[in-house]
């Protein structure tokens, strides 16, 4: 929050916010394809 606050204008804040919500989608993806692959593992 500190680094986000010392952004200097609403349009790099906003960029900010893109890129970290576009990371956060792919760290889920990337989670949800671990644990199918460990739930199958431990089914088998």
């Amino acid at each position: 929050m500190e680094l986000y606050n010392q952004l200097p204008n609403e349009e790099e804040q906003q960029n900010m916010l893109r890129i970290v919500s576009l990371r956060l989608k792919e760290l889920d993806e990337l989670y949800a394809k671990y644990m199918g692959r460990r739930i199958k593992g431990d089914t088998e």
